[in-house]
């Protein structure tokens, strides 16, 4: 072909082209113009004159708006208020106006009016002349607003009155200006010479007449679907009520009356619920609507089902033309389709009628889209999406994407078919293509029809929680039997099937055989793979058919194990059997999990083990384990200090001290608990196994001093935050920073088996910096990046909305790998922001899911209605949509900041039970709920209870009457029938002896236990522990360990203490209690209930630790029974009769133990007595019971006691007890609570009369009473407070903070724990300084003050202040102190300068105080307790002269000389005092200190001798002429010498130090009775002779040498 010919066919092809251009243009136009109906109307208004209230200059004058262009405007003055302006138009006469049409500039406007007015001259702007003929209280419909009044109106004035508008326009068609604007303001007098033209984009049924069917009530009526208010609950049409729950309403109607023929191509319908049940869009013509069954409506539009969404726009498939439109609604149904509110009518809040397509913004478009309801066998979901040039519109997901999966690359989008009908919310998007960050999501429900369809008669779902997603029952039910197999057909699913058998086993004491086939029997369970991608079970669901077998297929491991769950729970709830039926079961979030902050709390290794069996039990998929952190008060401790503040970094690690070249100044991993990399890798791969992802985390660069304990010299500098100390200093080292960080995480990432394999999930921390936000962000980064090219996929805590830099970080990787994102605070991290940077997010806000346990803020427990029905994908009223591939899951969280300083004996069970309490909810929301509601859910919770094969509680074994174990001591079996009896052969210097006439158990201290021999290690709670130990050793500064586990340990003596004790996770626990010496003692201990554990000692409550109520000491033990004694401390005595058993009230026995041993004693010296002896075996055999009667313990005690009194024996000497027992001042009140009452347990456990066989015991009571004595502990003075006193504060948060927190009252209550607040709540007292006012309740000499700050937050703590003092009742008041504090836990004292005698008010002055951010320092006022110290001056001479009195009465000779010395020196100073005139208080006091130290300080024994005045006679020598009334009568038996009365005369002088023992009896020697006696003196003083003789000749042959 020639050049020119090509030439000529191209200039045809172009001509033709632009003909065709043209052609199309031509009839566009006439497309565009619609013949008039009438001949042009006249705009009354035109050039008419204008009068207005305001303009913003000459050139936007009134007139602009009457002179007939479209390119000039009237325009107010600026009014950045949006106040009300107005524009009035004058005709010249009275004109009859039926139209307006204003041509606004923008949809500024927020509300306007149309009135009118007749006479000469118009009215006043504020005249009530002025009429209303139409009120809009919405912004503008369209830029050109026709409005056809309800009826005409006649006047010469005509006004626009604009009640408000704002700066900016919500449709930015002008800029924002403080400015409203008319184009032009046209009158009309005939509607039939309405204006030419019709927007088609103007709403013409807005304003105009609306007729309905019914209504509900006349303020619902059919003009209010008509109004422009699209939202408002009062302004739409409801029709009458006529559905019920058994029977559909309707038919109902409402109509528009145009007022003239009208294009219409889209009505738009604003649904209040989706109730309608099939639809019509009607059209009719005519000078009136027809009757409402007439066939002049024309039907246009048709819907069968319910609306696809609540804002339906309907696109008819021409244009018609009409005057009035119809929506018939032919049913509607009671319950909403949705599940809102259930009620029988129909209701629209607005019907809108346009001729073409509305233009839309976002939502609009959104509204829009339409999805067509599958039919039944659909494969793919059909949807229709807008166009638009300047937005996006897209599939953004489905919420279950098992049953609409995601898109294809091809654009369709599947179904996979469900068992039943089943409801998913597809998801779309639409997005501002100029600016990706401007967005809205549409979330339309579509429900899938299913395979089967449910009937009545079906079995129900078995009860589980999560609940199934989808169940068909049929009839009759499965149960495993003794043949049933578990059978596997693929290796992935081996680990399924053996958890399911040994789960089956510990519920139900059966075995499951597990075996590997391709084909199942009856009655077995088949866990079979498959890749049938078309059954939409992706990466966790799975399909189940429960028959005479039960038939499982999954596509992965984790599919498998779910279903193991399943069946597990449903046999658990259905006692054994399973109904029969079908289920597909799947997820609705990917990520499901628990934060567990093991950083701060120790839980040991095999904890975590059991917990991820329980998550795992509830589908929870997801355990981030915090592995380090430290105290969060950093700032209470000195640079010098610091690394003695509580952290924790939990993983063996290599970094130890003086390792790199000496920079390592510790070891990295803490000493208390930790965890060794076998064990942790192995604890991921198995917790892997059981569909449970372990995401370990390390926290850095904050909360991490653990990190700068080994590196202090990469501490952050104070002055950048006060939290320096604990982080690493980015800001200034960053290179070094980030290298000390990387090789901790590499020695987990890298080698060829890496603690953290590649499939493992990790947590770069970055939690809650607060230094230089470049920085911490290039630290994120680098993190990011480091994690990714090891091949790992990284999550990080939100906040970089809160650490501000210019350094961008993005939530995708490089490569375009995801990020994920921990959600916890609207303030760190906002959703939307966080969306936009590309994260996928977990919602963990704190405000919901945060468990801080014991603490007074966050949660204590988890609120069960929050948690289950609070949407996963909401987060501070922002919504993103399940679907949507960024919004994948949630957790909760337990933070265990209440460690260190602030330990509060939070336990791990403790933990468990908060964790429990809320994992079977928290995992049916994340799952996805069925219909149950809360209180069902928790009801399926605790029937389920832990997970098969774990123990969190300690659970024991018990016979029919509530014993666990019972071991006596003569054959070491447990009586109880549970086979924990002692394993003897095993025992490592641990005998069974005979002592005191009976056998028991010696522990010898040191490595010295026996083993129980069973697997029995610990008790849980709601047990009784009892035991009778005899100590015999006296050290106090080490641990004597009585029983073990690996639990704790219970303790006779506690190292720091001395006391009786127990201790669990590395926690002690000490009783008021010290273990007397060679005294058998009764110990029971019980821990009835959570939070508390008590002593009992011989049947008398001794202490309860632990406290009720938040932020309380907590004491929840179990008891460890593996061993008795220890392989390390064991303790040193004598141990018998343990009896482990449920919580129950006992009578203790020791009376008739004592009883039976002093029996037992008597008859060894020799006595003859049958039936003393038949009644102490009565006794072994009583003591032996388990749960002996009180009564028959009782009268058996009396029987051998009066039996005991009969019989001649030789009694123990207690002088030396009772000299001590006389010399205790009557009046201990200065002595200290915990003191007194040692002292007082020490003496109400002498027992009386007891043998000189057992002179030991009596020993013992001498030597406890002595420690007694001495431990002593006077009050200090600093401790005495005003009592009684009232409170008033600059201000009281009265509504924001929970009871009884908040009111003045709340810092003098004695309640630490409540606290006072300064008002914060608006409107805020945030003036300094505060103050806070203590009015005494009668005056008093002050000295001082104690403040106490709150707990759990440093918000308006003290830190500066001063203090005034009044003597007038608060008129007057004068400074005494002032200073600063140090912002921390703990009482701080302050001082007066001089003590303030007759004060009546002390005022403290609140000059500064702390916040827990810069913003929130010198802010509030804040205390827990505040006291003032009051010096007591009473002159107490009553109690002076009764000390003296008893003083007095005491006898000289049972004391040592030095001692009693003491006493007469301190007796003659009290006398004088006594005697002098008006002795003062300091005087009064000193001389009862004084006397009352040297009668404590007296030790019994013999004076010194004295030598005999040979003038004198000897008042000691008796008198032989007369009888001795002290000689005992032996023909009285049980009398001699204190046998039956207490106390002998002679006795033991064992080890006194401070006894002369010249001319003593010797020590240890007998009382005779009768002629023995006389024998026994007349032996006595023939030795003394002789002693004496060999002294002189000893002393003549001195003389001579």
């Amino acid at each position: 072909m020639s050049m020119a010919v090509q030439k000529t066919k191209m200039l045809h092809r172009a001509v033709a082209m632009i003909a065709c251009m043209f052609a199309i243009v031509f009839a566009s136009s006439l497309l565009c113009v619609h013949p008039a109906a009438a001949a042009e109307a006249t705009n009354l208004a035109l050039n008419k004159t204008a009068v207005a209230d305001s303009e913003e200059a000459s050139s936007v004058a009134a007139g602009k708006a009457v002179d007939g262009s479209n390119s000039t405007r009237w325009g107010s003055a600026k009014d950045a208020d949006g106040g009300a302006h107005w524009i009035y138009v004058d005709l010249g006469s009275a004109k009859t106006v039926k139209k307006a049409t204003i041509k606004w500039e923008s949809y500024k406007a927020t509300g306007y009016k149309i009135q009118y007015a007749t006479g000469d001259t118009a009215p006043a702007a504020n005249s009530s002349d002025w009429k209303d003929i139409h009120t809009s209280n919405d912004r503008p419909a369209s830029l050109t607003d026709e409005i056809t009044f309800s009826s005409p109106a006649k006047g010469r004035f005509f006004r626009l009155y604009i009640t408000g508008f704002t700066s900016a326009d919500p449709q930015n068609t002008v800029p924002e200006w403080p400015t409203i604007a008319v184009n032009e303001f046209e009158l009309y007098g005939d509607e039939t010479a309405a204006p030419s033209t019709q927007d088609p984009q103007q709403n013409v049924a807005r304003g105009k007449s609306a007729v309905a069917d019914s209504e509900e009530a006349n303020t619902l009526g059919a003009a209010k679907a008509v109004d422009g208010n699209t939202t408002s609950s009062s302004s739409r049409w409801a029709s009458a009520v006529d559905a019920t729950a058994s029977q559909d309403g309707g038919p109902h109607w409402i109509y528009v009356d145009l007022g003239q023929q009208r294009d219409v191509k889209c009505v738009r319908v604003f649904w209040e619920l989706r109730k309608a049940k099939g639809y019509k869009i009607q059209i009719a013509n005519g000078e009136s609507a027809p009757a409402a069954d007439s066939s002049d409506w024309k039907t246009v539009y048709t819907n069968d089902g319910h609306p696809s969404s609540k804002t339906d726009l309907i696109t008819l498939d021409k244009v018609y033309q009409a005057r009035f439109v119809r929506l018939y609604i032919d049913h509607n149904t009671y319950a909403d389709p949705d599940g809102g509110v259930a009620w029988g009518n129909v209701s629209i809040f607005e019907l809108e009628v346009y001729g073409g397509t509305p233009k839309m913004d976002m939502n609009g478009l959104a509204d829009a889209i339409k999805v067509e309801a599958p039919k039944k066998g659909d494969t793919q979901l059909k949807v229709t999406l807008p166009s638009s040039e300047e937005y996006d519109v897209t599939y953004n997901g489905t919420d279950y994407e098992q049953v609409v999966g995601a898109q294809a690359d091809d654009g369709t989008i599947p179904i996979y078919q469900p068992i039943v009908d089943t409801q998913v919310k597809v998801s779309f998007k639409v997005t501002k293509k100029s600016d990706k960050n401007t967005y809205t999501f549409k979330e339309i429900p579509v429900t899938v029809p299913g395979k089967f369809q449910v009937e009545a008669g079906d079995n129900i779902a078995p009860e589980v929680l999560p609940q199934l997603r989808e169940w068909k029952g049929r009839s009759g039910s499965f149960a495993p039997t003794a043949q049933t197999r578990v059978v596997y057909d693929s290796d992935d699913f081996k680990t399924a099937a053996n958890e399911l058998a040994a789960d089956y086993k510990d519920l139900f004491g059966s075995d499951l055989a597990v075996v590997k086939g391709s084909s199942a029997n009856a009655g077995d369970i088949f866990l079979s793979k498959t890749t049938d991608t078309s059954l939409g079970l992706q990466d966790e669901g799975y399909l189940m058919e429960i028959t005479d077998s039960v038939s499982v297929k999954a596509e992965t491991k984790t599919g498998a194990y779910w279903s193991t769950r399943t069946i597990l729970q449903a046999l658990k709830t259905g006692n054994g059997s399973i109904p029969q039926g079908i289920t597909r079961d799947y997820p609705l979030y990917k990520v499901r999990g628990l934060i567990l902050d093991v950083g701060r709390k120790t839980f040991s290794l095999e904890w975590l083990q059991q917990m991820s069996k329980q998550l795992s039990w509830f589908k929870l998929n997801d355990f981030q384990v915090h592995l380090s952190d430290n105290y969060i008060w950093v700032e209470e401790y000195s640079d010098d200090t610091v690394n003695t503040a509580y952290n924790g970094f939990r993983l063996e690690s290599d970094i130890k001290k003086g390792g790199n070249n000496g920079k390592n100044k510790a070891d990295l991993t803490s000493t208390d608990v930790w965890y060794s990399k076998d064990d942790f890798r192995e604890f991921i791969q198995h917790s892997r196994e059981l569909g449970v992802n372990i995401v370990p985390e390390f926290d850095m660069p904050a909360h991490s001093l653990a990190l700068t304990n080994v590196r202090p010299d990469l501490r952050t500098p104070k002055s950048m935050t006060h939290r320096g100390n604990d982080h690493l200093n980015l800001a200034g080292k960053y290179d070094e920073s980030l290298e000390f960080a990387l090789s901790i995480w590499d020695e987990y990432l890298t080698g060829s088996n890496p603690v953290f394999d590649s499939q493992t999930m990790v947590h770069i921390g970055a939690d809650e910096y607060e230094a230089d936000g470049n920085a911490y962000r290039n630290f994120v980064n680098d993190l990011f990046t480091h994690m990714e090219a090891s091949g790992r996929t990284a999550r990080v805590w939100g906040s970089l909305t809160w650490i501000k830099g210019s350094v961008d970080v993005q939530g995708k990787g490089a490569a375009g790998q995801h990020r994920q994102m921990n959600l916890w605070s609207k303030d760190w991290a906002k959703m939307d922001e966080m969306y936009n940077l590309g994260f996928d997010l977990i919602n963990c806000i704190d405000s919901r899911y945060y468990i801080v346990p014991n603490a007074g803020y966050y949660f204590d427990y988890l609120n069960d209605n929050t948690i289950y029905n609070s949407a996963i994908n909401n987060y501070n009223n922002v919504t993103i949509p399940a679907g949507d591939e960024q919004m994948i899951g949630g957790a909760f969280a337990v933070w265990n900041d209440m460690c260190g300083k602030r330990e509060n004996g939070i336990s791990e069970y403790d933990v468990y039970d908060r964790i429990t309490n809320s994992a079977g909810l928290y995992a049916a929301a994340t799952w996805g709920k069925g219909a149950a509601d809360v209180s069902t859910a928790k009801a399926t919770a605790k029937k389920l209870g832990d997970a098969p094969n774990t123990n969190f509680g300690y659970e024991t074994t018990a016979n029919a009457e509530g014993t666990v174990m019972q071991l006596g001591m003569d054959d070491a079996s447990d009586a109880s029938g549970n086979g924990n009896s002692l394993n003897l052969k095993s025992a490592k210097d641990a005998e069974i002896v005979d002592v005191d006439f009976k056998k028991a158990l010696e522990l010898k201290g040191g490595k010295s236990y026996v083993s129980l021999d069973s697997e029995l290690e610990t008790a849980g709670l709601g047990n009784d522990l009892r035991v009778k130990v005899k100590r015999t050793d006296a050290t106090s500064d080490k641990d004597q360990i009585l029983f073990e586990s690996p639990y704790g340990s219970i303790k006779a003596v506690q190292a720091k203490t001395g006391k009786v004790g127990i201790t669990r996770e590395n926690r002690d626990y000490s009783f008021n209690y010290t273990l007397p010496m060679n005294e058998w003692v009764e110990l029971e201990f019980k821990n009835e209930g959570m939070g508390k554990v008590s002593l009992y000692v011989n049947g008398e409550l001794k202490e309860t630790i632990g406290q009720d109520g938040n932020n309380k000491l907590k004491a929840t033990c179990m008891f460890p029974v593996q061993r008795i004694g220890s392989k390390t401390n064991a303790f040193t005595g004598y141990v018998d009769d343990v009896r482990l058993t449920r919580s129950a009230t006992f009578a203790t026995t020791m009376a008739l133990d004592n009883a039976e041993l002093k029996a037992r004693s008597v008859l060894a010296a020799g006595a003859d007595d049958a039936e003393l002896e038949t009644l102490v075996e009565q006794a072994r055999a009583l003591i032996n019971q388990v749960n002996p009667d009180a009564t028959e313990i009782a009268n058996l005690t009396q029987q051998i006691n009066d039996r005991v009194a009969n019989v001649k024996y030789k009694p123990a000497d207690y002088s030396k007890l009772d000299a001590l027992l006389a010399a205790i001042p009557s009046d201990l009140s200065v002595y200290t609570d915990e003191s007194v009452a040692a002292l007082t347990s020490a003496r109400d456990s002498i027992q009386r009369d007891l043998p000189v066989s057992m002179q030991d015991t009596v020993d013992a009571y001498t030597k406890t009473l002595t420690e007694a004595i001495e431990g002593l502990e006077l009050k200090s003075a600093d401790n005495n407070f005003a009592q009684s006193v009232t409170a008033t504060a600059c201000s009281e948060e009265k509504t924001g903070e929970t009871a009884p927190n908040g009111p003045a009252a709340a810092a003098v209550d004695g309640d630490e724990s409540s606290f006072w607040h300064s008002q914060w709540s608006a409107p805020a007292d945030n003036d300094m300084p505060h103050w806070f006012n203590v009015k005494l309740a009668a005056p008093a000499k002050v000295s001082g003050m104690v403040y106490v700050p709150r707990t759990g937050s440093s918000n308006g703590r003290l830190t500066k202040y001063h203090v005034e003092v009044s003597t007038d009742g608060g008129s007057t008041y004068t400074k005494v102190a002032e200073g600063t504090l140090e912002s921390s836990v703990g009482a701080k004292n302050i001082t007066f300068d001089e003590p303030v005698a007759g004060a009546t008010d002390v005022k403290l002055y609140f000059d500064e105080t702390d916040g827990d951010s810069a913003a929130n320092r010198n802010k509030f006022a804040t205390a827990g307790e505040i006291r003032v110290r009051v010096i007591d001056e009473t002159v107490d001479l009553d109690g002076l002269a009764a000390l003296i009195e008893q003083a007095e009465g005491l006898d000289k000779n049972s004391y040592t000389t030095a001692t009693w010395k003491k006493l007469e020196s301190a007796l003659a100073d009290a006398k004088d005092v006594a005697a002098s005139d008006n002795p003062t208080f300091e005087a009064v006091n000193g001389a009862k200190a004084k006397l009352r130290s040297a009668m404590l300080g007296l030790r019994p024994g013999t004076p010194d001798p004295v030598t005999p005045d040979p003038d004198k006679p000897n008042p000691d020598k008796p008198n032989p002429d007369k009888p001795n009334p002290d000689k005992p009568n032996p023909d009285k038996p049980g009398t001699s010498d204190g046998g039956n009365g207490g106390s002998g005369t002679a006795g033991s002088n064992k080890g006194d130090s401070t006894t002369d023992n010249k001319g003593d009896r010797k020590p240890g020697a007998l009382v005779k009775t009768g002629d023995d006696q006389a024998m026994y003196i007349a032996a006595v003083g023939v030795v003394g002779l002789l002693v004496v003789g060999a002294g002189v000749a000893l002393y003549v042959k001195n003389r001579r040498q």
